[in-house]
């Protein structure tokens, strides 16, 4: 065996080591579950969807909207944590806090399992939460076709297009931050295309902290992952 087969060149302990000869290996595993058709105690049903070879997610609806085929929610689109090479969002710890997040905000959820680094350094994990949301908006006019991936009917039935809303947790909310900007450049300049004789613009709002991890889902306050100077 070649002595160098067991060097480390990056150490990420706890979550993973990388070997001089190229090997990975991945000490953060967490259990994955399988979607459920209703959750014993949210009532929130679930599946699996593939957007593209490289992108697939977990939708969440409230069950008892599976029936009423006109009742229109909110879509959120949401991105785990994980320092962008960690996690998944068929884990358990971000199933469950998806059934919660659901049945409470009165949602229908889309959880983006995107691509991780190192194996699939960024840019990779923009592009593919930017993939998800272009298929999930792209069902507003019934053209869902076009990524090759057949249309979903809960989005198509319960989802509310007026209403798309980008979330995420650590790594997560880096990468909805930076998809909300890249919509919104699109946005801006299709605006100024159109002709309109408004102004438009974009706003940078600095100073923003950590977002708060999911560790504790059903926890009703959470503390800063900073302490705040001026708060008393």
């Amino acid at each position: 065996m070649d002595s160098h087969s067991n060097e480390v060149v990056v150490d990420l302990s706890p979550v993973l080591k990388i070997y001089k000869d190229g090997r990975i290996e991945r000490l953060w595993i967490t259990p994955r579950v399988p979607p459920s058709l209703e959750d014993p105690t949210t009532g929130i049903s679930s599946k699996e969807i593939i957007i593209s070879p490289n992108v697939s997610a977990r939708l969440y609806l409230p069950n008892q909207l599976l029936e009423n085929q006109e009742a229109k929610l909110p879509i959120f689109v949401y991105c785990h944590g994980g320092g962008f090479c960690a996690e998944s969002a068929f884990e358990e710890v971000e199933h469950n806090f998806m059934n919660i997040l659901t049945s409470e905000a009165s949602v229908l959820a889309v959880a983006v399992e995107y691509r991780l680094a190192p194996e699939h350094p960024l840019p990779a994990a923009y592009e593919d939460l930017w993939t998800a949301l272009q298929w999930v908006c792209s069902h507003a006019d019934n053209n869902g076709q076009h990524f090759g991936t057949q249309m979903d009917a809960w989005l198509i039935h319960h989802g509310d297009f007026g209403k798309v809303i980008l979330g995420g947790d650590s790594a997560g909310a880096n990468l909805v931050h930076n998809i909300a900007v890249r919509a919104a450049i699109h946005y801006v300049e299709a605006v100024k295309k159109s002709g309109w004789n408004g102004e438009v613009e974009l706003v940078d709002v600095e100073g923003e902290m950590h977002c708060l991890q999911i560790g504790l889902p059903t926890k009703l306050k959470s503390e800063p992952t900073r302490p705040d100077p001026n708060r008393k």
